[in-house]
């Protein structure tokens, strides 16, 4: 088996993202296939952010657990959490001395989603990163057809909501199918994903633009570095669950800032568009494949982000 590949506490690296293996940028994989997890994968990173999830960690990883043990890869959870003032940190300190899990805490800062994200991407030990929920709506069980979908030449692979062979537990009712539905809709002419708001994906972290070039509001952060990351994206249909515990964080703020973070991006990905056919003297010119070969250099820590021992 190929070592892993540990690369702990590094900034996101600039780069062109690779072709997916298929024709088309979307990879979608039928809810009856079962792609195998291959050596190119060895080792993954699952990063988890929390706010007030006490009561759901200990079914995630045992879920988690139970869909990576024995399958012959490396990995580790990674909890980033947002100064609960739950029981989040003793139920964490239990399940450490069992399993691969340690947890980070931003302290000091606004609750913020897709930093916490950003954070645990990059301190990750391993390349290889999925970012899921905490509220046990993501099924731990199709953590290795995301991994195969990387395997397959993604840059990044969604567990979709919204592609054949897809569920969604209980009665959303019709308000909840519209917000969601509109709310995919506005993202549509920025990305060919049928999910863009999805919270469940693996990435290739070598693959994502510099984290200085990030600009996210809220909490879609997979939206964030589809877009800005031009990322090759790939898609698994999953059965969406419904929160069985603890309150959900979603309210008007978090809709308004959706509607901020879009706004942003319409602006990176449009205005960026009319710069580009206004500039004859930049025709033709592309972008240099970075050089992955070198190390890559340390991330600086700071007062509120103190990356806890394995």
């Amino acid at each position: 088996m190929t070592r892993p590949v540990e690369a702990a506490h590094s900034p996101f690296l600039p780069g062109r993202a690779r072709a997916c293996s298929k024709p088309s940028a979307i990879l979608r994989v039928s809810g009856e296939d079962e792609l195998p997890l291959t050596d190119y994968h060895p080792a993954v990173t699952i990063v988890v952010p929390t706010l007030r999830e006490a009561p759901n960690l200990e079914p995630l990883a045992e879920r988690v657990a139970g869909a990576l043990v024995g399958r012959g890869l490396a990995w580790e959870m990674l909890l980033v959490d947002d100064d609960s003032d739950d029981d989040t940190l003793d139920v964490a300190g239990r399940l450490a001395r069992r399993l691969p899990l340690r947890i980070e805490v931003r302290r000091g800062n606004r609750p913020d989603l897709s930093q916490a994200v950003l954070q645990g991407i990059a301190h990750a030990r391993y390349d290889r990163v999925v970012v899921m929920d905490a509220d046990l709506s993501h099924p731990p069980e199709r953590i290795p057809d995301l991994l195969a979908g990387l395997a397959a030449g993604c840059d990044m692979v969604v567990g979709t909501r919204y592609a054949a062979g897809a569920s969604t537990a209980g009665d959303w009712g019709l308000a909840r199918v519209l917000n969601s539905r509109f709310a995919t809709l506005l993202a549509a002419p920025m990305t060919a994903c049928s999910d863009p708001m999805a919270g469940f994906f693996a990435v290739d972290r070598r693959a994502l633009p510099d984290r200085a070039a990030l600009r996210p509001v809220g909490y879609k952060i997979g939206l964030e570095l589809m877009v800005r990351g031009r990322l090759r994206v790939g898609e698994v249909p999953i059965a969406f669950d419904d929160r069985h515990r603890g309150k959900s964080k979603l309210g008007w703020r978090q809709r308004l800032d959706y509607l901020r973070h879009l706004g942003r991006l319409y602006l990176h990905v449009f205005a960026g568009r009319s710069t580009r056919r206004s500039g004859p003297q930049h025709a033709g010119r592309q972008r240099a494949p970075a050089d992955r070969s070198a190390p890559p250099p340390p991330i600086r820590g700071t007062r509120d982000s103190r990356p806890s021992s394995p």
